[in-house]
């Protein structure tokens, strides 16, 4: 058997190096390309914005907010849900499965404070979209006026002074004439049990910065006949998470009676995020006496009052 050998000059080493490497090149290309195909294409997110309302939009407790979204995603959209302050208060899917794109509104009652609404879709592949998210900020309900109702049940008609039959005049002097003073006077004033009460949490601005902190302004309810004194303050939570993330200065304030409304100090903030967070808003006071803290509770003693918000770097 024999060989054959082919010796290829030196001086066309030059030429035939380049175009060895270039058809590897070429090679390897194909290779990468065939194993792409072969590869499971990743699923795309799906793309949700919220056409109405307008993020800041204010609005009153007991106000039924329409929240109008646009959601969108080539393998069909399967749900969207709506988040107030982190929690899921609304998931609906689309009539018709498989939507490429999907317009809804979805309703929510406005309750007292700062809120951020939240609303994210899913693909049927269970891939999320990024959230989309506002702020709208919800003032209470004034208590209906008590002063007309009173002036409209104390009023006593005169009695006339002009009598036709002496009969008739005998028995209308046997009416004693103070019976209609001494009705119970109607009240719509609710009647909590004597104490000092948060009622709700607002912010301004109501989407702060890291330039901007927020003031939180607090509306409180005092029964007990008489100005009381309290060394509040407000403390900011993540969602669902115990511990703080910090808290405003303390402030020594008297709280009058009835309702009222007074401000923290702008002195909050918080470092080392580089993107958007929603945190919660709750108040506290501390008790100088036996060094303990204790959150304001409402009259209805359903929790204390707090405000969801965003806060962005």
């Amino acid at each position: 058997m024999y060989a054959i050998v082919t010796t290829v000059p030196t001086k066309h080493l030059k030429f035939l190096i380049p175009s060895l490497t270039l058809a590897t090149l070429l090679l390897l290309a194909c290779d990468l390309s065939t194993v792409t195909n072969l590869l499971p294409s990743n699923a795309s997110q799906p793309v949700i914005s919220i056409q109405s309302p307008p993020s800041g939009s204010e609005f009153r407790e007991g106000d039924e907010l329409l929240i109008q979204t646009q959601s969108t995603d080539k393998s069909g959209i399967s749900r969207v849900d709506l988040l107030v302050d982190g929690v899921v208060v609304k998931s609906d899917a689309p009539p018709i499965a498989g939507q490429d794109a999907f317009t809804l509104i979805q309703k929510w009652v406005a309750i007292p404070g700062a809120h951020i609404l939240v609303v994210r879709a899913y693909n049927d592949k269970g891939v999320a979209s990024e959230p989309a998210s506002i702020a709208v900020n919800v003032t209470a309900a004034a208590p209906p006026p008590v002063s007309t109702q009173i002036a409209q049940a104390t009023r006593v008609l005169p009695t006339p002074t002009t009598l036709l039959n002496p009969t008739t005049a005998a028995q209308r002097t046997a009416i004693p004439p103070t019976r209609t003073a001494t009705r119970p006077l109607p009240t719509n004033t609710p009647n909590f049990p004597p104490g000092v009460y948060g009622i709700s949490v607002r912010l301004d601005p109501p989407e702060p910065r890291r330039a901007t902190p927020p003031t939180f302004y607090v509306t409180f309810l005092n029964t007990t006949g008489e100005s009381k004194s309290f060394r509040w303050f407000v403390k900011i939570y993540e969602p669902d998470k115990p511990n703080s993330k910090g808290e405003t200065s303390k402030k020594q304030e008297d709280i009058p009676v009835g309702r009222s409304e007074l401000a923290s100090p702008a002195d909050w903030t918080v470092g080392g995020i580089f993107t958007c967070q929603q945190y919660v808003a709750r108040v506290f006071y501390f008790n100088a006496d036996t060094k303990e803290t204790f959150e304001f509770t409402k009259p209805d003693n359903s929790g204390g009052p707090n405000a969801g918000f965003q806060f962005c770097p």
